[in-house]
């Protein structure tokens, strides 16, 4: 079973929050015993919650550094398929545009090593507004 929920809060209480709910032990049938002494019965063991947070981020940064801010994070498409119409409804909502391709440089692999078991979907961008010459950031 998978339960989607929005959680919000002060950092370090989210984390005690989180922490409580990963430290709870949830019973798990994993199968029926064989045999003719045991047969039939339940298989039984502990489950430890798992919490995969979904965070949205809004990522600031100046416009000329955007392709190196792309090769930082390397937004990719939806982890599934099916959610690419969420990603698109999250997208108007917020009055993005589409992301521009990423053009690959070197140098980042840094980055690539700490992103291991991350998935990082992309959503949109939006352009700052300009007023003499200076982004307004």
């Amino acid at each position: 079973m998978h339960l989607y929920i929005a959680a919000r809060g002060i950092t370090p209480q989210l984390d005690k929050w989180e922490n409580l709910m990963l430290s709870t032990p949830l019973q798990y049938e994993y199968g029926k015993m064989h045999g003719e002494v045991a047969k039939g019965q339940k298989m039984m063991s502990y489950w430890q919650l798992s919490m995969r947070p979904v965070r949205l981020y809004e990522v600031v940064f100046p416009e000329p550094e955007l392709n190196k801010v792309m090769n930082m994070i390397k937004p990719e498409k939806s982890w599934n398929p099916s959610y690419d119409k969420y990603v698109w409804a999250m997208r108007k909502a917020l009055g993005l545009k589409e992301i521009p391709p990423l053009i690959q440089e070197k140098g980042y692999e840094w980055y690539d090593r700490h992103k291991q078991g991350v998935n990082v979907t992309g959503i949109g961008v939006k352009q700052d507004k300009w007023e003499n010459g200076i982004e307004q950031i």
